[in-house]
């Protein structure tokens, strides 16, 4: 099945992916793809220092997964509020249909 680059994917290189920081520029997301790219809602959020990356299923009767390369210091929020090393989930995230993930960037 070949993946198709989303429109949130052209956004993010476009310049969207970076932000200034005290030593230059910080790229937070390399690389991300999608199945179903009609399905998916990506927003780009800041709440004082910290980045976030939001993708939401959208589609109320169907699973969608997505495939995303971060920078070492992404974090996965997971649900109770803790967080984990987004590089550890090899790269690909499944979503249930109304679904979620959301990522941190410190």
């Amino acid at each position: 099945m070949r993946r198709r680059r989303t429109q949130a994917s052209r956004i993010l290189r476009s310049g969207a992916k970076r932000r200034p920081t005290a030593g230059g520029t910080l790229e937070l997301v390399t690389s991300f793809t999608a199945d179903k790219c009609a399905t998916l809602v990506v927003s780009w959020l800041k709440n004082g220092n910290t980045d976030y990356l939001v993708v939401l299923n959208r589609d109320p009767n169907d699973d969608t997964d997505f495939t995303a390369t971060f920078a070492p210091r992404v974090k996965l929020v997971r649900r109770d509020g803790t967080l984990a090393d987004a590089g550890s989930y090899a790269n690909f995230f499944w979503l249930e249909p109304g679904d979620v993930a959301v990522f941190a960037a410190p």
